[in-house]
Parts: structure tokens; C-alpha cells; sequence
């Protein structure tokens, strides 16, 4: 018998990422004021390419 594996630590954030994303998708339309950002800049790792920070940003005036 195979021991059961855990989930990684890619997998739970994957989830928790899908999750996050259908509760801002199904309670979108119910916001009173419209997303103004449709941007974000990230600061990336050099090597892997990891997030590391999101940049703050100004929106066009």
C-alpha cells in the first residue's frame, strides 16, 4: 500500500489561487464601483522567475 502524499506547497497555492479568483469573478458584478486596475507589475526573481514584490503603480491620468 502507497503512503498518501501531502500536497505540495505548488499545489495548495494553485488552489487557494483558483478559489481566490472564482469568489472576485462570481462577486464582480455586485462591486459599486468598477476595477480600475486591470495592471499589476511584479518584481520578478532574476533566475526563476518568482514573484518577489508587487510594484506599486499609477493609473494614466
Amino acid at each position: 500500500m502507497r503512503p498518501s502524499a501531502l500536497p505540495t506547497f505548488e499545489e495548495t497555492i494553485s488552489l487557494q489561487d483558483s478559489q481566490l479568483l472564482y469568489a472576485v469573478r462570481e462577486r464582480a458584478p455586485a462591486l459599486p464601483f468598477p476595477f480600475a486596475d486591470h495592471h499589476e507589475l511584479w518584481l520578478l526573481h532574476r533566475d526563476t522567475g518568482a514573484p518577489l514584490a508587487l510594484l506599486p503603480g499609477r493609473m494614466p491620468q
